[in-house]
């Protein structure tokens, strides 16, 4: 009898088992629907964040908060349904609330926890502080970049552009504006800047213009002009200073007036460059008055014939670039030529932040360059040269150091790059701690460092 009582029981678990087990059901369940709580509401917050970040950058914040909302939650396996987000941007802030359902009856393992639906909202705000940027780089286009230095350099500008145009999509809050110097700067055909007087045929050069049917120094046939190119005279070479005391703070900051202030004149190569091509192909043009031909002479100075000047070479100004794909086209228009006159770069740097020269540049633009101390706007100008000035080098590093210090003085922030080069002029233009030394080796990483330097958006609150 008492053996058939243990055969019965065999199989069946004791109260005390079941009510032990049971409750180890409903713990799991309670730190499951912890867990999921947890993660789900993580998930949120970091969504949140997402979406105020996208918001400071973007004209159509809304529309990219559901797309975000909708990549983020499209493969979510917590359980989470109906998901919303309610976002309120403003000028200088904006807050952002994700809310969403989880279903707890789909999590629990006992009917002890079956309590419907929890509800979990995440709410989040921001102030934006983002920079809006105008930057100029002076690049030393100078023959002494040929080859490997060229390439290095154009290598770490591409770099340059991948990481400061990572995030970009507000037009205009980041231009970049490329000025390629050699002896002189190509700054495009801009007929605007110039005074009528400016555009008159010398004496000399009438019997050529004359024969040519050239009208005046703006006829697209006639040398320079042809290939787009327009070079001005530097300016103490026209005003005829004889010496670097000449170059007063004052005479330095007329040079930023606006160019109807100015008295800008053409650069005109009465005597052959020697060169037969610039570094892209584009050879240099020759043109000689039929009674001072075979052979010229430049001494006839009532007979005169015009050439291209190599000194003024192909790569061009190119202004306000605001986005990766135009900063990127733009660098494949830089060639390497001639002489080396950083501070004839700076000047048309300096004319392509100074809000003397709004509108002037860009008419699609009209607003740039902005004033100066705008609230969260920043103007800098990057120096990049591999060489000191071999050509009147007493005037042109007075007249670089002395551009520097009064640009400095409107608050524009220089970065000095030395490529290749110890200058002590650099270092007098540089910024407090904005003086880099580069090589072929470490010219990418230095570009990287000043892009992600610049490239920044703050998100505080």
């Amino acid at each position: 009898m008492g053996i058939s009582q243990r055969q019965k029981q065999r199989g069946v678990i004791s109260v005390s088992t079941a009510l032990f087990l049971s409750g180890m059901l409903t713990f799991f369940s309670f730190v499951l629907v912890v867990i999921i709580s947890s993660i789900t509401d993580s998930r949120l917050s970091m969504l949140a964040d997402s979406i105020l970040y996208s918001a400071s950058d973007s004209h159509t914040a809304a529309l990219d908060a559901q797309q975000l909302l909708e990549a983020n939650i499209e493969s979510d396996t917590s359980g989470l349904k109906d998901p919303t987000a309610s976002l309120n941007k403003r000028e200088s802030d904006a807050s952002v609330s994700v809310k969403g359902t989880v279903d707890l009856d789909q999590l629990v393992l006992t009917d002890q926890l079956q309590t419907g639906n929890l509800d979990i909202k995440h709410h989040a705000e921001s102030q934006l502080h983002q920079l809006t940027l105008e930057i100029a780089v002076m690049l030393d286009v100078s023959g002494s970049m040929m080859d490997k230095p060229m390439e290095q350099a154009l290598k770490g500008l591409r770099d340059f552009a991948d990481i400061l145009y990572a995030q970009e999509r507000r037009n205009l809050s980041k231009t970049v504006s490329i000025v390629p110097a050699t002896g002189y700067v190509n700054i495009g055909l801009r007929p605007e800047f110039f005074k009528p007087s400016a555009i008159k045929v010398p004496r000399g050069l009438k019997p050529l213009f004359k024969e040519m049917r050239w009208r005046d120094l703006l006829s697209d046939k006639m040398p320079d002009r042809w290939r787009g190119a327009m070079c001005t005279q530097l300016a103490e070479v026209q005003e005829g200073l004889s010496n670097a005391s000449a170059m007063t703070p004052a005479w330095i900051r007329n040079l930023e007036r606006g160019p109807q202030h100015q008295d800008l004149r053409f650069v005109l190569r009465t005597i052959s460059s020697g060169v037969p091509e610039f570094q892209d192909g584009t050879p240099l043009l020759a043109f000689h008055p039929k009674d001072n031909k075979d052979p010229y002479r430049p001494n006839w100075k009532h007979l005169l014939g015009l050439f291209d000047n190599a000194d003024c070479g192909v790569s061009k100004v190119l202004p306000y670039l605001s986005n990766h794909k135009e900063l990127v086209r733009g660098l494949k228009t830089l060639y390497p030529e001639m002489n080396t006159n950083n501070a004839e770069g700076i000047v048309w740097a300096w004319r392509l932040l100074s809000p003397e020269w709004r509108g002037k540049w860009d008419k699609k633009k009209s607003e740039l360059p902005r004033d100066y101390g705008v609230p969260n706007n920043k103007k800098v100008m990057i120096l990049f040269t591999d060489g000191d000035h071999l050509i009147d080098p007493k005037m042109r590093d007075r007249k670089q150091v002395s551009l520097c210090r009064e640009m400095k003085k409107k608050g524009i922030e220089i970065i000095a790059i030395d490529f290749n080069n110890r200058s002590q002029s650099m270092k007098s233009c540089a910024s407090p701690g904005q003086y880099f030394p580069a090589n072929n080796r470490t010219i990418r990483t230095v570009l990287q460092q000043v892009a992600t330097t610049l490239n920044k958006i703050e998100l505080v609150k």
